[in-house]
C-alpha cells in the first residue's frame, strides 16, 4: 500500500480526547494488508513494517513493545483507516519486523504483533512525559549509537547560536529558538 511513508499527526488521548500540542512525526518502511490482498474484496488489514537488517535474528519480545511499531499502528488507526472509510474500531492493529539476517546463509526472520487502544493510549502518555520535559528544560542530550539516525545530530554538536547559524542559516537557527530548542 505504501513504501517509506512519511507521517505527522496529533497524538489524542483516546481516554478523555486531550491532544498534545506537538504532533508525532515519522516514516513507516511498508505498510501492506496483513490478511487479505489488495485485490480481495475486504482488503484485508493494514499493517506496518519496519524492515530491520541484523547480525542475528531478532528478540520475540521486539513486535510486542518496540515504540516504534506503536507509533506507526497509531498512524495507521487514525489516518490510514479513516481515509479508506474502513471500521476504524478495529481492536488490534497488526505490525511487525521483517528481519534481514545476515550471515554465512543468510535468511529472513518475519516477526508479528498488534497494538491496541491501551498501547495508544500508553503511548500518549509517553508522548506527553516527553513532550513536558523538554517544556521544563529536562530534556538532556545523549550522544551514542543513535546520534547517526538523528536529524538534529549537528545541533548537538554546534557550540554556540553562531556555529548553528552558520551550519543551519539564520531562519533555521530562529525558528529552533523560538521552538526552545536551542
Amino acid at each position: 500500500m505504501a513504501i517509506e511513508k512519511e507521517f505527522s499527526i496529533s497524538v489524542l488521548n483516546y481516554e478523555n480526547g486531550d491532544i498534545l500540542p506537538v504532533p508525532l512525526v515519522g516514516i513507516i518502511d511498508l505498510v501492506d494488508r496483513a490478511n487479505g490482498s489488495a485485490n480481495s474484496p475486504q482488503g484485508g488489514t493494514p499493517r506496518a513494517l519496519e524492515i530491520k537488517t541484523r547480525s542475528r535474528k531478532g528478540d520475540d519480545l521486539q513486535p510486542r513493545v518496540f515504540l516504534e511499531l506503536t507509533c506507526y499502528a497509531y498512524w495507521i488507526k487514525s489516518q490510514l483507516l479513516g481515509e479508506l472509510n474502513e471500521d476504524v474500531n478495529i481492536d488490534k492493529i497488526p505490525v511487525g519486523y521483517l528481519n534481514i539476517i545476515k550471515t554465512k546463509t543468510p535468511s529472513i526472520q518475519k516477526q508479528e504483533g498488534f497494538r491496541t487502544i491501551r498501547d495508544f493510549i500508553d503511548l500518549f502518555e509517553t508522548a506527553k512525559a516527553v513532550y513536558e520535559s523538554i517544556m521544563d528544560g529536562r530534556f538532556y542530550r545523549n550522544p551514542g549509537t543513535h546520534c547517526g539516525w538523528c536529524d538534529y545530530a549537528q545541533v548537538c554538536a554546534c557550540k554556540g547560536r553562531s556555529e548553528l547559524a552558520s551550519v543551519f542559516g539564520e531562519e533555521a537557527c530562529d525558528r529552533m529558538w523560538e521552538a526552545d530548542l536551542i
